[in-house]
């Protein structure tokens, strides 16, 4: 699925990373997450973690991983 929303590979300029791109990558992070748990009747249970979803934004966006734990 991420892969299918992001798409294949990284594209730093794609218009949803360049709205997080006065962030840190933490913050892009924080910001990120708390947009899929607003959203997170959207999202099908048990498909994709949270955390798994923010990391794959973050290396689409060309940004660092793993520097936020959304749970």
């Amino acid at each position: 699925m991420t892969s299918a929303y992001f798409g294949a590979k990284p594209d730093p300029n794609n218009e949803c990373c360049q709205r997080f791109k006065g962030l840190s990558d933490a913050g892009a992070a924080a910001c990120f997450c708390q947009i899929l748990k607003a959203n997170s009747s959207r999202i099908p249970p048990g498909l994709v973690s949270f955390n798994s979803l923010t990391n794959t934004f973050l290396r689409y966006c060309g940004r660092k991983t793993n520097v936020y734990n959304c749970v």
